[in-house]
């Protein structure tokens, strides 16, 4: 886009990370994007984020999808949607695969991020979100 001299937008960016999510390969490229996408005066959105999840879902990574959330809520004030939720949920899942994973400066059991799967449930509901069938 830039050697064609066209500006890329939030709404293009957003797509190259999702992009990314789907080789992994180019999972570590979404979060240089993102980066770049800051560094170059764009700002993210709900997409941005839900971008960003679902690398870190397709790549098993629970900790940097709490990290994502937390830091969208406090830097950009943004609101975690179910699609939000579920990318988190589905990172938590696909991680069950290892008997443990480094989570908080500390191993999380297979136990424990059900047990988180589960106060993101509760935290959904009490938010007003339904969790879907999905």
């Amino acid at each position: 886009m830039k050697m064609n001299g066209l500006t890329p937008t939030t709404r293009a960016v957003n797509t190259c990370i999702y992009m990314c999510a789907y080789k992994q390969d180019f999972y570590s490229k979404g979060f240089e994007i993102f980066t770049w996408m800051i560094d170059n005066g764009l700002k993210p959105d709900e997409h941005t984020l839900s971008s960003l999840l679902v690398c870190c879902a397709k790549n098993a990574d629970v900790p940097n999808a709490m990290r994502l959330a937390k830091q969208f809520i406090h830097t950009y004030g943004m609101v975690l949607n179910r699609s939000h939720y579920t990318h988190i949920i589905d990172a938590i899942s696909e991680s069950q695969i290892e008997p443990e994973i480094q989570l908080d400066n500390g191993k999380a059991s297979r136990r424990d991020r059900i047990n988180l799967a589960e106060a993101l449930f509760a935290d959904m509901i009490q938010t007003g979100i339904d969790p879907d069938v999905r």
